[in-house]
């Protein structure tokens, strides 16, 4: 790979770090509230110092708790349970949550696979959009030339890795505020003990990149990034209503034609002060009264406007945001109000599939294996009861499907099939 491929790459990624930490930051409800009016900072200042109401979180939650990959399969079933065991030995139900979740929250997220030396099988590395990126061939952009990390060390120094078909190179330069200027300036990483250059005898950038669709260009686009703005819109209004709640709900009373008596240090006493007694007014001529106190309802009204505007960017259907106001719809309704919602699940699992078959078969060539075509066998996104999903498979069988393609997509191992298959036999219903 060339340097100057390798060192704008790098100044890519620098340059993409404010709207990474800008999701992280939203996500976690570190949100930039805006108060013009500086008697209100200064009054509830410990109050917006806390202040959130967060929905960043369920843009993401909702699409990732349906992004859930039951198995991945081999056309053969030859490499069925290597591959089990392969997930299995990563964790991969917790993993790819972890994956899924920074590809939609940042964007952009990547796997490192390499063989583990201490326990001799691939191992599945989940890296921060942060610190990583890939370099893509400008003529066959599906194809990889290399993948770099880049980060700060602990000893305050820059790190670079660069991964390529051939070879791992490992790479420092002095710390500084600036990425240096030439890969000249950067020299081989052996402080820990472990070579600066390893090679790569298998042929292929052992990284896989997860991109969040939704962009023209080459990187994946944040699930927050339209709903940021609407979250600072929403948290203005509350913010407003809060501190009409505390100014005007109460109502506010006024005295006319009275006599104002004053203490002994000459301030005016108000004779109303005292809840409970009786008012005494001196003058005939006196008037009571007060002012109607501020109708918030306008503003909650507002609140709910913000809520569906996020609702309809986002995608996720809004009685996930408006719980109490109208019910949480069942049946039919429920399919109907999170169409759009399992519509973007499923083109999310079609790009973040093709990278996992990927991974699945980049680590089985690590196992000296030759893989054919992959499948990754997704969970249905759909709303659908398990009553629902047995007679779908039931349909299936009498369309010809075979009932151990139907178990296997179930996630069902061939011991598994086998062994329910001679149950089956002995002991037949």
């Amino acid at each position: 790979m060339e340097p100057t491929f390798i060192l704008k790459a790098c100044r890519e990624l620098l340059a993409r770090q404010a709207d990474y930490r800008l999701y992280e930051d939203y996500e976690a409800g570190r949100h930039s509230l805006q108060v013009s009016l500086r008697k209100v900072r200064e009054a509830f200042r410990h109050f917006f110092n806390d202040f959130r109401d967060n929905l960043c979180p369920l843009c993401i939650e909702a699409i990732g708790e349906r992004l859930q990959v039951r198995t991945i399969l081999d056309e053969s079933g030859r490499h069925q349970e290597p591959l089990r065991a392969l997930l299995a030995e990563n964790r991969f139900d917790a993993l790819q949550g972890r994956v899924h979740r920074e590809a939609l929250r940042a964007g952009d997220a990547y796997l490192i696979v390499w063989r583990d030396p201490e326990r001799d099988r691939p191992g599945l590395y989940p890296q921060s959009a942060r610190t990583m990126t890939v370099v893509r061939d400008e003529n066959r952009p599906e194809r990889l030339l290399g993948a770099l990390k880049l980060w700060t060390g602990p000893e305050g120094i820059w790190r670079l890795t660069i991964y390529t078909e051939d070879r791992i190179e490992r790479l420092w330069a002095p710390a500084s505020s600036a990425l240096p200027e030439s890969l000249d300036a950067f020299r081989p990483y052996e402080a820990d003990g472990a070579p600066a250059l390893v090679p790569n005898p298998y042929g292929v950038v052992p990284v896989v990149a997860f991109h969040n669709p939704g962009g023209s260009g080459p990187f994946g686009v944040s699930e927050l990034r339209d709903v940021a703005p609407l979250q600072d819109a929403l948290n203005k209004t509350l913010l407003d209503m809060l501190v009409g709640n505390e100014s005007q709900a109460m109502p506010q009373r006024y005295a006319l034609g009275l006599e104002i008596e004053r203490d002994d240090k000459g301030r005016p006493v108000n004779p109303f002060e005292k809840p409970g007694g009786v008012w005494v007014l001196g003058s005939e001529n006196a008037r009571l009264g007060q002012f109607d106190p501020a109708d918030l309802g306008q503003m909650l009204a507002v609140v709910n406007d913000w809520r569906a505007a996020i609702a309809r960017v986002s995608g996720v259907p809004l009685h996930y945001f408006q719980l109490g106001t109208g019910g949480w719809p069942s049946g039919e309704a429920m399919k109907s109000a999170e169409a759009r919602l399992t519509a973007k699940v499923r083109a999310r699992s079609v790009v973040f599939g093709n990278a996992w078959e990927d991974v699945a078969a980049l680590a089985l060539t690590m196992t000296g294996r030759s893989p054919g075509p992959l499948n990754a066998i997704w969970e249905d996104p759909a709303p659908r009861s398990e009553r629902e999903r047995l007679e779908c498979d039931l349909l299936r069988l009498r369309l010809g499907y075979s009932k151990r393609q139907i178990l296997r997509e179930r996630g069902l191992s061939l011991e598994e099939i086998a062994r329910m298959e001679t149950e089956t036999s002995e002991d037949p219903l």
